[in-house]
């Protein structure tokens, strides 16, 4: 499962070091009960201080927040967990090597290439499960993935081959960008040719789902792929992959993590407590103080997930309020009123 990486730090840790504002230009003690003193008071011997417990709160509340949101949008829309599966059968062309250049070398995964009555869905990212490389010789190689929005490399996998052919990477993981290459530097080895039929270079059976093309693009010229065609095509220089077109809510969220703001501290302010519950240490915090903690947690609570106060009050919580009013598009092909999943398997 996901987690939010995006959310970390966004809110800060008001503190006598820190010195910069954080983008939400908000602070997690602000919050009543929230003290730099109890933070540094409750690290045991696994933290060095106040920070490493910010630090492990928010991680914490990073896979929760995922978790949370997934299941309070399912209570309101019918949503995929995935589009489309793509299997791409090794196929090799042995008769045909390309020597050593300084280029990337693979294919390109793209989810924006198509007018469609059915929008690409903003919801829809890549998730990759293997890569399958084939080695002209034995050896360790490195599998990259980059963005090719930004040029930017997003992650980068061993491979071992302990004979020349086919070896294996477990990649399993989700990216949410839209257009991304895997890839190998080709700059100090061989590739032998792989082919992919024209239909998978070009279009796919419905909308919303993935194109695939082989490239090799020269290192510099990442950025700028779409306008050299000549490195655009069906060889995919013995790379393979195996993945899915998924339906996740974190775009939702990373792309406006402003409209989360209030839940999320909320939800880190509970974080936080849960590290004084449980903390080794024992201080006034832990001892005398326990009760007024335990006070505390029961307010974050109400404030992130809703509920009554000691006046009798009702509160329907940050979360839910903040989900209770958003509209999705049943259009969007992350939602079930539109076609059937799809398996396909690419022949090489």
């Amino acid at each position: 499962m996901s987690k939010l990486d995006c959310l970390i730090d966004w809110v800060g840790l008001d503190n006598c070091i820190t010195t910069s504002t954080p983008p939400s230009g908000r602070y997690i003690n602000e919050l009543p009960g929230i003290e730099v003193m109890k933070l540094d008071q409750i690290a045991n011997q696994d933290l060095s201080g106040f920070q490493d417990v910010w630090n492990r709160a928010q991680n914490r509340a990073g896979s929760r927040f995922a978790n949370d949101i997934r299941r309070e949008f399912a209570k309101r829309f019918k949503k995929r967990n995935a589009i489309e599966f793509m299997k791409m059968v090794p196929s090799i062309n042995v008769n045909n090597i390309t020597n050593a250049q300084p280029n990337y070398s693979g294919h390109t995964i793209e989810l924006d290439w198509q007018d469609c009555n059915i929008a690409n869905s903003n919801y829809s990212a890549i998730h990759i499960s293997y890569v399958t490389f084939y080695a002209i010789a034995a050896g360790t190689y490195t599998i990259l993935i980059l963005d090719l929005d930004s040029g930017l490399q997003l992650a980068s996998y061993s491979l071992t081959a302990g004979v020349a052919g086919y070896s294996t990477a477990t990649i399993n993981a989700t990216f949410n960008n839209r257009r991304i290459f895997v890839a190998i530097d080709q700059s100090a080895i061989q590739l032998i040719e792989t082919n992919i039929d024209n239909q998978w270079q070009l279009q796919t059976n419905s909308c919303g789902t993935a194109r695939v093309k082989g490239a090799t693009i020269p290192v510099a010229d990442v950025v700028n792929y779409s306008s050299v065609n000549a490195l655009l095509g069906s060889n995919t220089y013995g790379i393979k992959t195996t993945y899915s077109v998924v339906c996740i809510w974190d775009n939702l969220v990373c792309n406006h993590p402003e409209y989360w703001t209030d839940a999320w501290m909320y939800l880190c302010a509970i974080e936080l407590m849960n590290e004084l519950m449980f903390t080794s240490r024992l201080n006034r915090f832990t001892t005398t103080d326990l009760n007024q903690q335990k006070k505390a947690m029961s307010y974050y609570n109400m404030m992130y997930n809703g509920g009554q106060d000691e006046l009798g009050q009702v509160f329907d919580g940050y979360l839910y309020s903040a989900i209770d009013s958003i509209t999705l598009d049943c259009h969007d092909a992350c939602f079930l009123c539109n076609d059937l999943i799809t398996f396909r398997t690419a022949l090489l």
